[in-house]
């Protein structure tokens, strides 16, 4: 049977629609019964498999089975299953309900400054467990990028990634995407872990820019375009091109060395465009800066005895109101820094650029039990012992209230979240979530959401469909 004809089976997976066709093989969508399981099933072309290497297609095709099977993530498509169907090998994966990152970039989607780091460092976050595992992808492209409704990003395709204990890609074999490809990878010299850094630089150029850098010229010019990109502000600029230039050296050596490495710089981006900027949602002149006078949270926690968990966590969801996902960001970074919960409150409240919105948030930590929760965290850490009364306090603090809480159908809560997508990407099922959460009414979800769309237009146009 011609492989462009539909299975009934391959194995115990009963087949239900062809997902997509690529030049090494089809990937179907598959139902295993036994666990009531859709699935992602890939097979190789059946003529790959009998011209005269099929042996060495056969054998590439175990290796992207064994070392998507070692990374375990996330960010990662997993591998389920790998057997034999009369004579032909095949992967059942992780069913990814998802579009590939190749699909919006060639409709045109626009992503905020924000977005794009966002889908960037879930890429380094797997990258870097995938490298810690001794697997380096050597096929970072769009087409392998999958974003999901939830927001999460997936990378897939290990097929031509090289174990670290693997001769199957050796020197002198030119293996991946010429236009992603690092010049070592080009020329079909050995790679490793940083030469997917450089093709996650060039993903994230693209990003940016809607086009990848020139070819044959000096670096500077290469990334031209982005100098030239009349949305991203000259700050943002700024902050992003050091980065893009590091991880498209020519030189392996002058790159950066780990995803980490790359993955932090990313998120000291995040953290400074929160500060500077007030991310996708204010455009401030200046910081102003705040007296202590302002708020009456009493110190409560020194830096020798690090601020709890619960405190953190009631702090970001205070400020994730008024900065959006770079909340979390802000509060992990300045928590190192901090001596006291009225130190690291106030430096939060800095990172707030609307005055209103910052004398708001401060009078929302007096209220949150954030004072209450630290103070009984920190008797109960002086002491050794922990009380029920405090405990359940302390959960009852750090939960949302129900009261007033909105009203809206699952339908009409997709409908929004689809709106916003159309503007700023993947990130928006994230957003809505959190920002449902802590409204107190319509009018507060609605425009709240707005803010994080860039373009006061299209504000307008979210708002005007969303009310409907």
């Amino acid at each position: 049977m011609s492989q462009n004809e539909l299975p009934e089976f391959i194995g115990k997976y009963r087949i239900e629609s062809i997902l997509g066709k690529g030049a090494m093989g089809l990937v179907y969508r598959a139902f295993d019964s036994n666990i009531d399981r859709t699935v992602a099933l890939k097979v190789l072309h059946t003529h790959l498999l009998e011209g005269e290497q099929g042996s060495d297609f056969e054998q590439r095709f175990i290796q992207e089975a064994k070392a998507a099977a070692r990374c375990l993530h996330p960010n990662i498509v997993t591998v389920f299953d790998f057997g034999v169907h009369e004579t032909m090998p095949f992967i059942v994966m992780e069913y990814v309900d998802g579009v590939e990152l190749k699909d919006q970039l060639q409709a045109g989607k626009k992503f905020s400054f924000v977005a794009v780091l966002d889908v960037i460092t879930q890429i380094l976050e797997a990258l870097a467990y995938a490298h810690e595992n001794g697997v380096v992808h050597r096929d970072i492209k769009p087409a392998n990028i999958m974003l999901m409704d939830n927001g999460r990003v997936k990378v897939s395709d290990f097929g031509v990634a090289r174990l670290d204990n693997s001769d199957l890609t050796s020197t002198g074999m030119m293996v991946g995407t010429p236009n992603y490809m690092s010049p070592e990878g080009m020329h079909g010299f050995q790679v490793d872990n940083r030469s997917d850094l450089y093709s996650v630089g060039i993903l994230l150029f693209e990003l940016l820019t809607k086009q990848r850098p020139y070819t044959g010229i000096s670096l500077e010019e290469a990334i031209e375009p982005l100098n030239q990109c009349d949305y991203l502000e000259p700050l943002r600029k700024a902050q992003i091109k050091p980065v893009i230039l590091k991880a498209l050296q020519a030189k392996p050596e002058l790159r950066y060395q780990h995803a980490t490495e790359f993955l932090d710089q990313l998120i000291e981006i995040m953290s400074e465009s929160g500060s500077e900027q007030g991310t996708v949602i204010y455009q401030p002149s200046k910081v102003v800066r705040i007296a202590k006078t302002q708020t009456n949270i009493a110190p409560s926690t020194t830096k020798d005895d690090s601020i709890h968990p619960d405190v953190l966590s009631t702090l970001e969801s205070s400020l994730i109101r008024y900065v959006g996902p770079t909340a979390k960001v802000l509060v992990k970074k300045y928590s190192k820094e901090s001596n006291s919960l009225e130190d690291l409150s106030m430096t939060l409240a800095r990172k707030i650029p609307n005055d209103g919105e910052r004398s708001e948030f401060l009078r929302s930590l007096e209220t949150s039990g954030v004072r209450e929760i630290s103070l009984s965290k920190e008797a109960e850490s002086k002491s050794g012992l922990t009380r029920d009364g405090l405990k359940s306090a302390s959960v009852v603090a750090a939960s949302p209230t129900t009261q007033g809480a909105l009203l809206l159908s699952p339908e009409k809560l997709q409908s929004v979240t689809n709106e916003l997508a159309f503007f700023i990407g993947p990130l928006a099922s994230r957003l809505v979530k959190k920002v449902f959460k802590q409204s107190p009414n319509l009018d507060e979800f609605y425009s709240k959401l707005a803010g994080f769309i860039p373009e006061s237009s299209e504000q307008a146009i979210f708002l005007k469909k969303v009310k409907l």
